[in-house]
């Protein structure tokens, strides 16, 4: 220690550009800007302000942003003040496929230590993890930035007829969660319509909700068909094909992903329990009274939904009756329930173009949240990496 008018001394460095003020608050004057990096000597702290002499002259500094300087005289580990701009998921890893340790909320500070391959290294909390580099920013001393709108991905939801409907309010939430910013498109009723709504967005995620008419499979109404909301099919039919061509990534969601195969020449069963051949192993996809059944699936690997959500059992959600029979054009299947209902598909043809039959927007808060907020995740990176 170095004595000083009488003070206790301990060499530290800075580990941010920092103010040097007159006293211990932001209300006092700055000195200037010492820069990363710089020896400092610490005399005492109080309130989160570090008294030091710097240069020969005594002022305060918030302390967070000095450290103790190694013995070798190697400066430490630096880390800078960053603030997320949305609820952002702390992972164990660089990738969503590693476990979430939580999220972090909207405009929490973390100290950034680097960044590689999209993924920021950070402490949050005092634990070390990642979090998806665009969504912190660096913070300025005694500031709480807002997120930049335009960094957000927008998201379209293709017109359903009811935005309360809680299929779309979770979905909503979840795109919300994984760090997008949704976007309501207007009803389509031809190719033209569905580009000028389609070129509001960045990607696209069509929602589950009633059973897809018969005609855009080219198979017969059958008895087995429930309600048919045909304004909706005309809409996501004009939708989803017009997304699919212009390479937009997209992610459906039960009746979404039907869709999303039926528009590249799949078909369905209009009733999963009629029409489909009976197997060993039986699952009911739909509770009674319409309500929910819960059953394991199987992701496969080297996929982008075991990338998302990882390969193997995954506990998942389901109420629908129909069920993809036949594959369209370029579509890989990616996961099945034990009685080998196709649970999940990609298009090979295409950078992001993922369909579910399970509801992971139910999924994303509570047990297995991160595996499922990792499939919104997933489509929100695609999308950027679209740009």
């Amino acid at each position: 220690p170095i004595s000083v008018a009488g003070d206790s001394t301990q060499e530290y460095i800075t580990t941010v550009n920092i103010n040097f003020r007159t006293g211990p608050s932001t209300s006092y004057a700055s000195q200037g800007i010492v820069p990363k990096g710089t020896p400092v000597e610490f005399i005492s702290s109080s309130n989160n302000w570090a008294k030091v002499i710097y240069d020969g002259v005594t002022g305060y500094m918030y302390a967070k942003y000095i450290s103790p300087k190694a013995e070798n005289n190697e400066p430490p580990e630096v880390t800078e003040p960053y603030i997320t701009t949305v609820a952002v998921n702390f992972r164990t890893g660089p990738s969503t496929s590693y476990v979430s340790q939580g999220i972090v909320p909207k405009g929490t500070p973390v100290e950034f230590i680097s960044s590689a391959n999209d993924w920021a290294k950070v402490i949050y909390n005092g634990d070390t993890g990642f979090i998806f580099a665009k969504y912190v920013t660096p913070q300025s001393e005694g500031t709480t930035p807002e997120p930049t709108p335009d960094k957000k991905v927008k998201v379209g939801i293709p017109w359903t007829g009811n935005r309360s409907n809680s299929l779309v309010t979770k979905t909503v939430s979840s795109i919300e969660l994984a760090g997008g910013e949704v976007v309501h498109l207007s009803k389509v009723s031809n190719a033209i319509e569905a580009a000028a709504q389609l070129a509001r967005v960045d990607a696209v995620v069509p929602t589950g909700g009633s059973d897809i008419g018969a005609k855009y499979y080219n198979q017969p109404t059958t008895k087995y068909m429930e309600y048919v909301h045909a304004a909706r099919d005309l809409s996501d039919y004009h939708i989803i094909r017009m997304a699919d061509s212009m390479n937009m990534p997209m992610l459906g969601l039960c009746r979404g992903a039907q869709f999303m195969n039926v528009v590249r020449g799949g078909a369905l069963y209009q009733d999963i329990d009629k029409q489909r051949t009976r197997r060993n192993t039986y699952i009911s996809h739909r509770g009674p009274n319409y309500s929910w059944n819960y059953h394991n699936i199987t992701v496969y690997d080297n996929s982008k939904l075991s990338s998302a959500m990882g390969k193997g059992t995954h506990y998942v959600n389901s109420m629908h009756h129909q069920g993809i029979r036949t594959l369209g054009s370029n579509i890989k299947v990616t996961a099945r329930s034990a009685d080998s209902l196709i649970e999940g598909f990609e298009a090979t043809d295409r950078a992001f173009y993922v369909g579910v039959q399970f509801h992971p927007e139910f999924l994303t808060t509570g047990n297995n949240a991160s595996a499922n907020l990792g499939i919104f995740e997933s489509l929100i990176q695609a999308a950027n990496k679209n740009e």
